[in-house]
């Protein structure tokens, strides 16, 4: 097999198949139910009135939300259609509008003033311009809740972790799986990935995270509260995880879709003998909109 490297720009959230799989994989493991959970506890957003989630994805932070508000307006955003069109199905609720765009246009999109906004799993995805878009929809007092896996933002991480006199997980789950998926593409297809920092996310790194928490200054957001919580991630999980096609992208992101599929159930039999259970940390933030801005507004 010869990776195309124009396959990888095909696998993004509206690939064929993606939303499905990442719905199964909300649905049949927990990890994005405790995050939600764990996130809009923290946001204590009872008494809001208008509630922006953004990057909703298929709904799962959505029904959190509008069972903590309860006479809150939703509006959840996400930029895949896909991905909406399956969060309409799973939510009817008449307070909560799906909208359709991107996070750094959401203050154009939305274009009114809301309590709160809440990001589950997706800031380190989020452009530049998304932080000043949020602030730009909050009033004095608003909240801005997010969250970030521990790699993300380590130093954050280990400060909240000496706060609360815990250790925190240092095992990024799903590691050693891709470990062997690598291993399987080299081994029968002679798959080299690209260097490794461009087979991960971006922003997975120090000056990512330092400069996440300066644009928020910048954007007149000062963090209030942090919260870390533990994730138990079970091999079936991990497995789950990576047959979400764009998950596949961060380990193998030249190969296609149907290639890193073969290589991803393949490895997973090979690695799920001595396999165990591991453990996901999760850095949550509540972020308050000052009552001005660093300039002024």
């Amino acid at each position: 097999m010869t990776a195309d490297p124009r396959l990888a720009r095909r696998v993004d959230w509206n690939t064929h198949g993606n939303a499905e799989q990442y719905d199964r994989y909300t649905t049949a493991h927990p990890m994005y139910q405790v995050t939600s959970r764990a996130l809009v506890a923290l946001s204590d957003l009872g008494a809001a009135r208008t509630i922006v989630d953004l990057c909703c994805g298929t709904g799962v932070t959505t029904e959190v939300v509008i069972e903590a508000a309860p006479h809150a307006r939703v509006i959840a955003l996400d930029a895949s259609a896909s991905q909406l069109a399956l969060a309409r199905h799973r939510i009817t609720d008449p307070r909560v509008s799906f909208v359709e765009g991107l996070a750094e246009e959401v203050a154009a999109i939305v274009a009114l003033p809301v309590d709160g906004v809440v990001c589950n799993a997706a800031v380190w995805q989020l452009k530049p311009a998304a932080i000043p878009a949020v602030s730009s929809l909050l009033g004095a007092g608003g909240r801005f809740a997010f969250n970030f896996p521990a790699p993300f933002a380590p130093e954050a991480v280990r400060a909240a972790a000496t706060a609360e006199g815990v250790a925190p997980s240092r095992v990024r789950f799903g590691a050693s799986l891709e470990r062997a998926m690598l291993d399987e593409a080299r081994l029968r297809f002679g798959y080299s990935p690209p260097p490794r920092g461009s087979a991960r996310i971006a922003g997975s790194s120090p000056a990512f995270e330092q400069g996440f928490f300066a644009a928020l200054g910048h954007a007149g957001l000062e963090i209030v509260r942090r919260s870390l919580v533990a994730v138990q991630i079970s091999p079936e999980a991990a497995l789950g995880w990576y047959l979400v096609p764009v998950f596949r992208t961060n380990v193998l992101p030249t190969m296609s879709a149907a290639d890193s599929e073969a290589v991803l159930r393949a490895a997973y039999a090979r690695w799920r003998p001595g396999a165990e259970e591991t453990t996901a940390t999760w850095l949550n933030c509540l972020a308050v909109k000052k009552e001005c801005t660093a300039e002024g507004n």
